[in-house]
């Protein structure tokens, strides 16, 4: 008796000895395919821009008719590299990419259920009006293959069928009580009622039919294209049989996700209409090839081009000039009597006048309307801080308060660093080392950018120095920073950064690596985790001012110990070896040039 199982296992032979039967023709015939590539080379250009435009189109669909139907909480670009990204999976594993889709749509604010329901619905409606055109051009051609008719016909007839399904199940799912008591039944009858209402919505579904007109010329074009490479005295109706017959295997019956075993299949059916199968095997190969490096084009635009054009618009406004006098922050009424800031400066026995000059650098900052908090963590310094021998200028008690606490113990800047996050309540916070200095304008610029662009952490330019991503970025105003971009230089000083407070826990940056060496790297490297570090190119801080050397005193006068610290963080921060041994040996030869420099 045959059983579900063998099924299976038949369809898994079947499915291999397709697979290899293809890539043995493809090696058998390599020499005909290059030389037909090569003479037709530019139509194959042309079927590729097209491609591009066609899968462009498609994108634009799916996010238009989805965000018709349930609001989507992103734009066209975000959903444009979701989009193809989930076409890459799908040629990776089967149906990967309806799943992936699936998911981000979710994180973009669509249920599954309404994300099933329009994939449904916007599936149906493209298979009906592509059935029914077939039907039409089937119709005045002089075709004498019945039997293609006939399939076509048929075909049109089970899908419209379905349009009745709803109605039936919802019938019999109230007749039947067990249905109706059975979780999965109730599950399956919720998304039918939602399939009804999505049919009863004409303006999605003139939408739907408007889309896809233009949706099948594209892919008439392109498989006429295609198929004229390697047929060049093909007539119409032998094009629209192969048109039909690709349409019937790829969309209705879904062999296109079984790469290999599509093309075969697609072959044999060709060849049974009077085509020649190798010819007809070569056009599905090169249909496929030519779909996947116009679908990784389009990725590469959405991350690349689209990405930082809509982003530059979204972000960066183009009238908002931050060194006019006019501009305010706007701060929440219910939060002007909290704090809105919090600077923790980590202190470890420097000098008084040091000290002093970092908190006056904060109490010096132009065009603030905001509560600050000035928390300085003394490191169990061996003499105590004492405010009063300080020398600093005239406080705003409304808008700037000091607070000094004292640590049991000596733990290191890391630690020190944790320890004023536990204490502020504020919504940002920001650190400030005790022998550097912050320009006036830094305070506003930073938490200007963060509030008006709902971004989470910025660091600045320093000392009159870049990193060398800045020159990659034609933004004249910020550039972006990964953990590798971030390893590789390591960037910005942690004097720079101002971020939510939140953000600090999200990425997990309370999770320091218990080190005395390399903790500014580690806490940048949890920063950077989420690839939104972003970095004004103002130069807004002054770092180590009192220093001749980068190693003339402090922790980084240790270079040794420094270079430890850093390999200790890279491992603890990086999971991909390669990249991993690749920075550690660049530090070393780093570590080596700074030797021979002291």
């Amino acid at each position: 008796m045959i059983n579900k199982e063998s099924l299976n296992n038949l369809f898994r032979i079947l499915l291999v000895f397709c697979i290899l039967f293809f890539f043995y023709k493809i090696f058998e015939n390599y020499n005909l395919i290059k030389s037909q590539l090569i003479e037709n080379k530019f139509k194959a250009l042309i079927i590729l821009i097209i491609f591009i435009i066609y899968q462009i189109l498609l994108s634009f669909k799916s996010f238009f008719l989805l965000n018709k139907y349930t609001k989507l909480d992103t734009s066209f670009r975000k959903w444009h590299e979701v989009f193809f990204t989930s076409v890459l999976y799908n040629f990776v594993i089967i149906f990967t990419g309806i799943i992936y889709k699936a998911k981000k749509a979710k994180d973009f604010g669509v249920p599954y259920l309404k994300y099933a329901v329009m994939l449904y619905f916007n599936y149906y409606v493209y298979i009906v009006f592509s059935l029914s055109v077939s039907v039409f051009i089937l119709y005045f051609l002089d075709n004498p293959y019945i039997s293609i008719n006939i399939i076509v016909l048929l075909t049109l007839i089970s899908f419209l069928f379905l349009y009745f399904i709803p109605n039936i199940t919802i019938y019999l799912t109230h007749k039947v009580k067990f249905l109706n008591k059975n979780l999965f039944f109730s599950k399956i009858l919720n998304l039918i009622i939602q399939v009804k209402i999505i049919f009863k919505n004409k303006e999605l579904i003139n939408y739907a039919i408007f889309f896809n007109i233009f949706i099948i010329l594209f892919e008439i074009a392109i498989f006429y294209f295609v198929c004229k490479i390697f047929y060049n005295d093909l007539n119409i109706i032998e094009f629209f049989l192969l048109y039909i017959a690709k349409f019937l295997l790829d969309i209705v019956f879904m062999t296109a996700s079984f790469f290999g075993f599509n093309e075969v299949i697609f072959a044999i059916f060709s060849s049974a209409l009077g085509f020649k199968f190798e010819l007809t095997l070569f056009i599905k190969v090169t249909y496929r090839v030519l779909l996947m490096i116009s679908a990784v084009l389009n990725l590469f635009l959405a991350k690349f081009f689209i990405k930082q054009r809509y982003y530059h618009n979204e972000i960066i406004k183009k009238n908002d000039n931050l060194k006019d006098n006019k501009n305010k922050i706007i701060i929440n009424k219910k939060n002007k009597k909290k704090y809105l800031l919090t600077v923790i400066i980590p202190y470890y026995n420097n000098k008084d006048k040091e000290l002093s000059k970092a908190i006056n650098s904060v109490l010096r900052q132009k065009k603030i309307n905001f509560k600050t908090l000035i928390l300085v963590v003394d490191d169990h310094s061996k003499n105590p801080i004492k405010l009063k021998k300080l020398k600093l200028v005239n406080i705003n008690t409304k808008l700037f308060k000091i607070k000094i606490f004292r640590k049991k113990r000596n733990e290191g800047d890391s630690k020190t660093r944790l320890m004023g996050v536990k204490l502020s309540k504020s919504k940002f916070i920001a650190f400030l080392d005790s022998d550097d200095f912050w320009h006036p304008q830094k305070m506003f610029s930073q938490i200007k950018f963060l509030i008006d662009n709902n971004v989470k952490v910025v660091g600045s330019n320093w000392n009159n120095k870049t990193h060398f991503s800045s020159y990659l970025t034609m933004n004249k105003e910020y550039y972006k920073l990964g953990k590798t971009k971030l390893a590789l230089q390591w960037w910005p000083h942690i004097s720079t950064i101002i971020l939510e407070r939140k953000f600090f826990y999200q990425t997990k940056a309370n999770r320091i690596t218990n080190l005395r060496y390399g903790g500014d790297g580690d806490l940048l490297l949890k920063l950077a985790s989420t690839n939104n570090l972003f970095i004004l190119k103002e130069n807004l801080v002054t770092c180590h001012y009192f220093k001749k050397t980068y190693t003339d005193s402090g922790m980084s006068s240790s270079v040794e110990k420094m270079n430890k610290g850093e390999i200790i963080v890279l491992n603890n921060n990086f999971d991909n070896k390669v990249i991993k041994s690749l920075l550690i040996i660049w530090v070393k030869f780093k570590y080596i040039v700074r030797t021979r420099l002291i």
